[in-house]
């Protein structure tokens, strides 16, 4: 006669176990899949890159606008643009961004343009000439 007491024990542990499993699966697939974007909390995984390009030297002012290029590898979040300085870009998020000298200036400034994404972060501070 079979002894029912240890095919219940086995059964309760097999349903543990797949509980088990199923609580694992559920915490190794929460970070995955992509994101809106943009939140404060948000982080780019181990390996991300966030790179700026160009990198100019210096522009004048009243002078070609200036196309900048975020590249962002291994992440899901959106770029953001900051400039501090003299000028204007076209735009505070997404990639391309236009950066516009200004129409005049008194002495040569500098300027630095910077993008940011999942706590990532890549600028170019460039001189803008009279």
């Amino acid at each position: 006669m079979p002894n029912f007491t240890v095919i219940a024990e086995r059964g309760e542990e097999m349903r543990l176990c797949l509980v088990f499993l199923g609580v694992l699966a559920v915490g190794l697939f929460a970070g995955c899949g992509s994101s809106s974007g943009g939140g404060d909390t948000a982080n780019c995984p181990a390996g991300a890159t966030l790179s700026l390009f160009p990198k100019p030297q210096s522009v004048t002012a009243g002078g070609t606008p200036v196309i900048f290029y975020g590249a962002l590898l291994n992440c899901t979040e959106m770029v953001a643009w900051k400039l501090t300085g003299p000028g204007s870009i076209d735009k505070a998020t997404g990639t391309p961004v236009v950066y516009t000298p200004p129409a005049t200036i008194a002495s040569a400034t500098s300027a630095t343009l910077t993008i940011t994404a999942g706590g990532l972060m890549d600028s170019a501070t460039f001189t803008v000439n009279p």
